[in-house]
């Protein structure tokens, strides 16, 4: 890496390893009969337990 200030190598490593760490989100859907929109949703999966209760299932 001749050449680069030690800040662009950070950068460098930084975007690297973000690129590594990219997030499955789930899909959750719910009852478009008993719930008013939205009906689907991308979840983030620690949020997952906190959609329970609003009538979300994951959609699979």
């Amino acid at each position: 890496m001749a050449g680069l200030t030690k800040e662009e190598r950070a950068a460098r490593a930084a975007a690297a390893q973000s690129d590594e760490q990219e997030i499955a989100f789930v899909m959750m859907k719910r009852d478009p009969d008993k719930y008013d929109a939205p009906h689907t949703a991308q979840v983030h999966p620690d949020e997952v337990v906190n959609y329970y209760s609003g009538g979300w299932v994951e959609d699979k």
